[in-house]
C-alpha cells in the first residue's frame, strides 16, 4: 500500500463540546455492533455507529423514562453492594468485601439482603 492511498487524519485538537468515554464490550455485543456497521455499508467507525444507534434508540418514545427507571435501580443495586462490602469489611471478611466490590457475589445473601433494605 502505498502513502498516497491511506486515508489521512484530521488534524488539530479535538472537539471541545463532546466528553470522550471508554466502553468495554463483551464479544457477543461487539459481533452485534459489527453486523451493525456491516448493515450499515461497512463505512462506518464504531464510534459513529454507536452515535447512529443512540440517536436511534432515544427517538423511541417511552425509552427515556425506562432508562431512569433503570439507572435508579442501578444505583440502589450499587447503593447495596456498597453497604455490603462495608458490613463484610467492618467484621473482618475482607475477601468477602472485595468479591461483593469486584461484583463477583451480587447473588450472595448479604448483598441480597443489603439491596433490600435500599428499596424505597
Amino acid at each position: 500500500m502505498s502513502i498516497s492511498n491511506v486515508e489521512k487524519r484530521g488534524r488539530g485538537r479535538p472537539r471541545t463540546d463532546a466528553t470522550p468515554i471508554t466502553l468495554r464490550l463483551p464479544p457477543e455485543q461487539l459481533a452485534a455492533l459489527d453486523a451493525f456497521i456491516e448493515g450499515a455499508g461497512g463505512s462506518v467507525s464504531r464510534p459513529e455507529a454507536l452515535r447512529r444507534l443512540l440517536a436511534a434508540v432515544s427517538t423511541i418514545p417511552g425509552v427515556r423514562e425506562h432508562a431512569l427507571d433503570v439507572a435508579d435501580q442501578l444505583a440502589i443495586v450499587e447503593q447495596g453492594r456498597r453497604a455490603a462490602a462495608g458490613y463484610a469489611r467492618n467484621k473482618g471478611r475482607v475477601r468477602e468485601a472485595a468479591a461483593i466490590e469486584a461484583g463477583a457475589a451480587d447473588d450472595s445473601p448479604l448483598v441480597q439482603t443489603m439491596i433490600w433494605f435500599q428499596l424505597p
